[in-house]
């Protein structure tokens, strides 16, 4: 496997080929968001100073309990936590075993009649050694963004931009006459970019 990154120039407009494997890169990264709302959450300043209050209480100052009994009522607290985390997180998991069946391929790729895509919907992937490493779906006539990731080994490489920017270009493309002063982005979009993109960021280099 070479070692050289993927480059801007390998996005492409998603050929029938691809349509599944893109559609898998957006499952996956569907379910890690499980994952990265835990990281955020246990890593989050607020959570690790009232993980280390507490322990210090149980560990220093509350002395009439044996320390084995601080322990263990302190992993208690940490196993408690990570409970808490799993159920939270669940719908993220849920929602990916939803999204990755023949049913919801065709409900959200093959828009049309459930077998072909709309014309006039824009699936963009980044091919690298004959594998889909990125994608980015931005659909309909309102340029909605439904779908938008990057494997995580070529994450903070601006690939995730080059898609967006390229999936734009191509939009406009397909939909002659029609302006989008704002990406908008779907509700269920399974993205692993931050948002909030306007019209200076979503059209750089796009005149």
């Amino acid at each position: 496997m070479s070692s050289e990154p993927p480059s801007p120039q390998l996005i492409h407009p998603a050929s029938a080929h691809q349509l599944l494997p893109a559609y898998q890169l957006l499952t996956n990264a569907l379910a890690q968001r499980r994952q990265t709302f835990n990281s955020q959450v246990i890593l989050h300043p607020t959570t690790l100073a009232a993980y280390a209050l507490l322990a210090s209480f149980f560990l220093r100052f509350n002395l009439s309990i044996p320390l084995p009994t601080r322990i263990l009522l302190l992993t208690g607290v940490t196993i408690a936590l990570l409970s808490a985390l799993r159920h939270y997180s669940e719908p993220f998991l849920e929602a990916a075993e939803k999204m990755a069946t023949q049913e919801g391929f065709e409900r959200r790729i093959l828009r049309k009649n459930g077998k072909e895509m709309d014309p006039k919907d824009v699936i963009m992937v980044l091919e690298w050694e004959h594998r889909v490493v990125g994608v980015c779906c931005v659909f309909g006539p309102e340029a909605e963004v439904w779908g938008w990731s990057v494997e995580r080994r070529y994450c903070g490489r601006g690939l995730g931009k080059d898609l967006l920017v390229e999936a734009v270009k191509e939009w406009k493309k397909r939909n002659p006459g029609k302006e989008a002063g704002e990406l908008k982005v779907t509700q269920d979009c399974p993205c692993k970019f931050p948002f909030g993109l306007g019209r200076s960021d979503a059209w750089m280099g796009i005149k």
